[in-house]
């Protein structure tokens, strides 16, 4: 497995991790539906800063 596909499946894995975990409480013990996670949802908002890695000429590259 090349090193960027294994970055790509560690932030991936953390992510799903990390939605299982906040909003899965809310799935068995609250019983709301989806509207939860809309409300809340900003996951792809942190993929460049993913990427990035504090590197800023990365994030200057994509106009952000």
């Amino acid at each position: 497995m090349s090193k960027i596909t294994r970055d790509w499946f560690y932030i991936t894995l953390a992510f799903i991790l990390s939605c299982l975990v906040f909003y899965g409480y809310y799935f068995t013990t609250k019983g709301t539906k989806l509207d939860i996670v809309y409300k809340n949802w900003d996951g792809p908002s942190y993929v460049l800063a993913a990427i990035s890695l504090y590197k800023p000429e990365v994030a200057y590259q994509n106009n952000f």
